[in-house]
């Protein structure tokens, strides 16, 4: 009769705490001891919380990629896990609260082994499969998120149809085409309203709502659609990296996460970068031939 067995378990156990920073934890017949240096205030007889937790995730990577290799018949022979773990240190500092302890962590596993590598790979797969699973909440979250995104994008096209429906009564179009047809300072206007666009809109706002207004000058004055669009992306984009409201700018400040990087820092690094941007659309302005030579 084969037994089955659980797959929840309960672990207990009673930590004793004689100081601040030593936490001696009884697990079956051992005595397991964290601890902070001799520099943090503690005697240095076991490893911080911090080193237990990467140490531990080794530990597990190590064991759930033999079952996984044994499963699949593969000899891993000797292993050499070296780890890069990024850790935010405001939480224990008490600077503030963070939802990520460790924003990145890398385990990079080198194989001693007469296996081949497409078997050390499949090993590989099946072993992140354990370690990167969702659950049924996770999944449900996410569907909620995909929604609200999709929903948006949808609202967006509906607005932009309308918008470009009303242009087309209200006649608009044709006055900017009579205004600015035969100026040789047409396309350098359209431009700049591209760039100031950049700074407080994305890039698909910016072609939904732009493009129905200034494409029947483009057609007028029998210039390349395809030429036209890669001119109005490349407008958008540099507005994206150019203050006031440099949407990418600000994005990138908030992905860092580093209180010791400002607004200003980012907004000095991305100016090289807008600036050769901005050379490459004036290239592609006065040489159309370069944006249509693959055609």
């Amino acid at each position: 009769m084969a037994v089955k067995m659980k797959t929840v378990v309960t672990y207990r156990t009673k930590a004793s705490c004689p100081t601040h920073a030593r936490t001696e934890i009884p697990v079956r017949d051992l005595n397991v001891v964290i601890d902070e240096p001799f520099e943090r205030g503690g005697s240095n007889l076991g490893p911080t919380p911090t080193e237990t937790a990467m140490t531990a995730l080794i530990a597990c990577t190590n064991v759930i990629g033999h079952k996984n290799a044994h499963r699949l018949g593969v000899d891993l022979g000797e292993i050499i896990i070296d780890a890069d773990c990024k850790f935010d240190r405001r939480g224990v500092l008490m600077e503030g609260e963070i939802d990520v302890p460790f924003p990145e962590i890398t385990l990079t596993v080198n194989c001693t082994t007469p296996a081949t590598q497409e078997e050390l790979e499949l090993v590989g797969v099946e072993t992140a499969k354990v370690r990167r699973s969702m659950s049924l909440r996770g999944f449900w979250e996410a569907l909620l998120e995909t929604g609200h995104v999709t929903a948006a994008i949808l609202f967006l096209i509906t607005a932009a149809s309308i918008y470009s429906r009303m242009l087309g009564l209200a006649g608009l179009p044709n006055q900017l085409q009579d205004l600015l047809a035969g100026n040789a300072a047409s396309f350098w206007t359209v431009m700049l309203l591209m760039i100031f666009l950049g700074t407080i809109l994305d890039t698909a706002s910016i072609i939904l709502i732009v493009v129905p207004l200034f494409l029947p000058l483009v057609e007028a004055m029998d210039m390349s659609l395809i030429w036209f669009g890669i001119i109005t992306v490349v407008g958008a984009e540099i507005g994206l990296l150019t203050p006031p409201l440099g949407i990418s700018c600000f994005v990138i400040k908030f992905t860092l996460n580093d209180d010791t990087i400002t607004l200003k820092d980012v907004f000095m690094g991305a100016l090289p970068f807008a600036f050769v941007m901005l050379i490459v659309l004036f290239i592609l302005i006065e040489f159309p031939i370069l944006s249509l030579a693959l055609l």
